[in-house]
């Protein structure tokens, strides 16, 4: 079970905003918090930059986000970095294709 409360915003067709925060209920006797945010702009006719982080209080997790799409009339391609900060693994790197056909 888990109680979450977002809000999602448009600036001038050209940027978002995301700001999300959820509290799982199982497991969580302090009623510690995870929050995400993010921003997503549009720069030129096809390239997307995204930004954003993570803070998951129950896990002690704190990660930060950074991407770069394509968003073509017919190929997107979308590119994730995603670190926690608080840990010592590297970071997880993905890779989206999508092709309608």
């Amino acid at each position: 079970l888990q109680q979450s409360l977002g809000v999602y915003a448009v600036v001038a067709e050209i940027a978002s905003v995301r700001f999300d925060i959820s509290r799982n209920e199982a497991d969580n006797t302090d009623h510690k918090l995870v929050y995400k945010m993010g921003f997503e702009s549009m720069s030129g006719q096809f390239v997307i930059v995204r930004a954003g982080f993570r803070d998951d209080e129950q896990a002690g997790q704190h990660f930060l986000t950074a991407g770069l799409g394509f968003n073509g009339p017919r190929l997107k391609v979308d590119y994730a970095c995603e670190k926690n900060t608080r840990g010592t693994s590297g970071a997880v790197h993905s890779v989206d294709l999508r092709m309608p056909f």
